[in-house]
């Protein structure tokens, strides 16, 4: 587990920064974002009537792992993508750290998990079927993606078979799909949710991208110049807590506030309730972005009970990558769009969401209107 994560957070790193790393040639994250923005930008653009956005948004999401690890993006009419995406979907609505199979395991083998067995099923076709494709046009000189990184480790005299093996790169796909997908969708989710909501937060960030940018295409480093922007964004994360469970397993024995957890037990960190700790955060209820600001509203302050991605050596790997699509994505549909509520609706709500392994809005209808 350490030597696959330290390989694939390299390639993440390399990825993001825009390094020549495992590739031995140029990556670039933010252009790759820049192009798939824009794709989401048009998309948006064709509505003229009021439209649920998660469709579109879990899309272009996607399609940046999809880039990273299958070296192409996908069309969003494609009926194989749309078919992967919805699967993915059902995974991550259908599970939970509570649920009966995690504690039963052969419940699995039951009909009570046939739809969850075909799912896991295609999906691994889906992606065997891409890796059988990249091993017949593999070209050691020519990396496309981290697929062709792990099949170029494999050609390697000395290669940690236990590392590196056809059987776990099908799963090491899948988890960095699952995870590069589903919790930054629905954190884009609840942004436009909180725009529209509160559309004096929305008129404050827009202000702010005019004043910095105006038509210009954003850029990663554009963020100094927006605290506003990405203060706000802070605060859909604490109050969208995507991801309301951490589970881990204790390695020792250990105690704490008087209570003995035994080595070898699952433990659930909630930080749902961190993020809205009353002790931590004043009316941790409200919206507030101005809470992550310094008092002249210019630099961002760092709040130590904010953990979107989690803390220590378990931190998310694609923390940097997220919070890069969580801005980029951002900032290029405020300067297109104004988000509103379709007239004679109800405001979507922030609180009752679906929950599974993550947390996402239900589903909601908005109008976007061209700027």
């Amino acid at each position: 587990w350490l030597e696959l994560r330290r390989w694939s957070s390299s390639f993440l790193r390399d990825y993001c920064h825009g390094k020549k790393g495992l590739l031995g040639r140029q990556l670039n994250l933010e252009s790759q974002l820049t192009i798939e923005a824009e794709h989401l930008c048009q998309e948006f653009g064709k509505r003229e009537k009021p439209f649920n956005p998660f469709h579109y948004i879990n899309n272009a999401v996607s399609n940046i792992i999809s880039i990273i690890c299958f070296g192409d993006r996908f069309e969003y009419s494609d009926p194989k993508y749309k078919e992967l995406l919805e699967g993915m979907r059902y995974l991550f609505e259908c599970s939970g750290f509570v649920s009966p199979v995690n504690a039963i395991p052969l419940l699995y083998y039951t009909p009570l998990y046939k739809r969850f067995r075909h799912t896991i099923s295609n999906t691994k076709s889906f992606i065997d079927d891409i890796i059988k494709h990249h091993g017949e046009t593999f070209d050691s000189e020519d990396i496309r993606d981290i697929i062709d990184a792990y099949l170029l480790e494999l050609q390697k005299d000395d290669v940690d078979t236990s590392v590196f093996s056809k059987n776990i790169l099908w799963r090491t796909i899948l988890d960095l799909f699952l995870g590069g997908t589903d919790t930054v969708t629905s954190t884009l989710a609840f942004t436009i949710a909180f725009f529209v909501i509160y559309p004096e937060v929305q008129k404050k960030v827009q202000n702010e991208v005019d004043t910095v940018l105006g038509q210009k295409k954003p850029k990663w480093s554009d963020r100094h110049s927006m605290p506003y922007l990405d203060a706000t964004l802070m605060e859909i994360q604490r109050l969208g807590n995507v991801s309301p469970f951490f589970g881990r397993r204790t390695a020792d024995d250990v105690e704490i506030n008087g209570y003995t957890i035994p080595a070898d037990t699952t433990v659930l960190i909630n930080l749902f309730c961190v993020h809205l700790n009353s002790e931590n955060w004043e009316r941790p209820l409200n919206f507030k972005p101005e809470r992550f600001l310094s008092d002249d509203l210019k630099t961002i302050q760092k709040q130590e009970a904010f953990l979107p991605f989690g803390i220590g050596r378990r931190l998310c790997i694609g923390e940097l990558m997220s919070r890069m699509e969580l801005f980029l994505f951002t900032v290029n549909l405020i300067q297109r769009f104004q988000f509103k509520v379709p007239e004679g609706r109800c405001a979507p709500s922030v609180h009752d969401c679906l929950s599974g392994l993550t947390r996402r809005p239900e589903p909601f209808e908005i109008c976007a209107i061209k700027r």
